[in-house]
């Protein structure tokens, strides 16, 4: 899954678990849960526009994690934080392993691609819409509530 996936799913477990630690740790096994799901990955693209499709899917979380904590004006920020970061833990160690060649990362890397979607689907169409449904379902999840309690007032 992308970025933004992971920091949504991040933000809904750091909201509701009771302790940072906890954030944490669901936020890390939320990771390989997701990426179990088929959806659209980096070698779908061109290697030259990856770099691209990264830089906009990290501007997308940013922007993501800012309108949450604006619009919600959550009071678990500290849970929320460790569970975003448990959640795209596993993709930044491969990128410690992959992009810049920390071979002791080998083994968590080679398990990471071994959950990492098994089931390899090449239409990234399909995928994308996937990936957006599941998206747009947790951004209106996460900010129902807050919503419905300001039409409330």
């Amino acid at each position: 899954m992308t970025l933004t996936a992971h920091t949504a799913v991040g933000i809904f477990i750091g909201k509701y678990a009771s302790n940072p630690f906890l954030a944490f740790l669901f936020g890390f096994l939320s990771h390989f849960i997701l990426d179990a799901i088929p959806h659209i990955d980096e070698g779908i693209f061109i290697q030259k526009y990856l770099y691209y499709a990264a830089f906009i899917d990290i501007f997308l979380s940013i922007i993501f994690i800012f309108c949450f904590f604006r619009f919600t004006r959550s009071t678990h920020s500290l849970k929320i934080g460790w569970a975003i970061l448990g959640s795209a833990l596993p993709d930044i160690l491969t990128f410690f392993y992959y992009g810049l060649n920390l071979k002791f990362l080998k083994g968590f890397y080679n398990l990471h691609q071994i959950i990492h979607c098994p089931e390899k689907i090449n239409n990234p169409i399909f995928l994308a819409v996937i990936q957006i449904i599941f998206l747009v379902c947790l951004i209106f999840i996460l900010f129902k509530k807050k919503t419905s309690q300001k039409l409330a007032k």
